[in-house]
């Protein structure tokens, strides 16, 4: 298939599973789909892009937190 048609097939799936959260969040992930794909590829591991993107989802989710005080942690 090719390096260039893998990664559009790639980008895409992980857009798609962007949208649920808002078309903004699904067309930006467009862009860090294709740089996902270049350090897996350079790498040589899915690790790599695994952690990049855990360590962004955690400090997204941390700094709303902080910057939005109407937003609350609910206790089970």
């Amino acid at each position: 298939m090719g390096v260039w048609p893998a990664i559009a097939i790639n980008t895409s799936l992980y857009a798609i599973t962007h949208v649920p959260k808002g078309e903004t969040e699904g067309i930006g992930a467009i862009p860090l789909g294709v740089l996902f794909c270049l350090i897996t590829l350079e790498s040589g591991t899915i690790w790599v892009a695994v952690l990049v993107h855990w360590v962004m989802s955690l400090s997204n989710e941390w700094l709303s937190l902080k910057h939005h005080p109407e937003i609350g942690l609910v206790k089970k």
